[in-house]
């Protein structure tokens, strides 16, 4: 279809999201976009009726005006919302996640300027309402659409004129946090770590490595212990269940990796130091 178009219209270009300046669609999860000016009325209107349904609804496309300062006032009232970012490693019509996610939800969301690989949700919420959790179905969810799904869930709010702020603020920090963990589902307090991090350099980084966990870098075992060490707040019982180990093999670590690198992971600034620099190696 995008060849025949192209034949038509040779202006016809790929784009990272929805143009204001060109006629934009969505195809296999791609944006594309034609320039309005090379469009006749006609030619308009022969496009919307050869061109599949868009995701977009004219509700959602106002708000996308509104995020973006082009309007004022929101297209109608949120008694509360959150956001959400589903990042999609491999190709995926967004219209049937919107639809499944719906279904799941049991609700009507806002999705606003996809990517061929990721999708931004505005999740309409109750007051009263405590939103679901992607962790618990992350995994089925993918399942279903098989295809690999990442989900950044912003915290519940409840006053719309912060929203513009918000969405921006979340477009920066989703991407980072995505990147940057193993973690399928990644909320917006887990994401301070991932931000901060980002802001070194790789050269930064090696540095601190060096000079805080020192021989014990290469050790990934050792690491891996002492990272879910302190992800338990030195609940040795907890970390033993957990890594199928003795409670004396782990305390032989965390001995061993104070020998290693001089640090008490007891402490507070100690632990902190190692699980910033293992997250580094990670």
């Amino acid at each position: 279809m995008i060849e025949q178009l192209k034949a038509i219209y040779p202006s016809l270009v790929k784009l990272n999201e929805r143009q204001p300046n060109y006629y934009s669609f969505l195809h296999n999860g791609q944006w594309y976009g034609i320039p309005i000016s090379d469009l006749s009325e006609e030619a308009i209107e022969l496009l919307d009726a050869f061109l599949p349904a868009q995701t977009h609804s004219q509700d959602e496309l106002e708000w996308r005006d509104f995020l973006n300062g082009c309007r004022d006032e929101p297209p109608f009232d949120l008694d509360a919302y959150r956001l959400l970012v589903i990042a999609i490693e491999q190709p995926l019509d967004h219209l049937l996640l919107k639809e499944t996610l719906e279904d799941i939800l049991s609700k009507s969301l806002i999705t606003i300027e996809p990517s061929s690989n990721t999708v931004f949700i505005i999740e309409p919420l109750e007051t009263d309402e405590v939103p679901l959790s992607f962790t618990e179905i992350v995994d089925i969810l993918s399942s279903d659409l098989e295809v690999k799904l990442r989900i950044f869930e912003s915290d519940k709010f409840t006053k719309l004129e912060l929203l513009p702020k918000l969405f921006h603020w979340t477009n920066q920090v989703a991407p980072v946090a995505l990147q940057s963990t193993h973690q399928r589902v990644i909320t917006q307090k887990e994401a301070l770590l991932p931000k901060m991090m980002n802001q070194l350099t790789e050269e930064d980084q090696l540095f601190f490595i060096e000079s805080i966990v020192k021989e014990a870098k290469n050790d990934e075992e050792l690491l891996h212990t002492i990272k879910t060490v302190i992800k338990h707040q030195i609940n040795i019982s907890m970390v033993a269940k957990e890594l199928y180990m003795h409670r004396n093999t782990v305390q032989k670590r965390i001995d061993k990796f104070q020998d290693l690198t001089g640090l008490d992971i007891r402490q507070f600034d100690d632990s902190l130091k190692a699980y910033i620099c293992i997250e580094f190696l990670s």
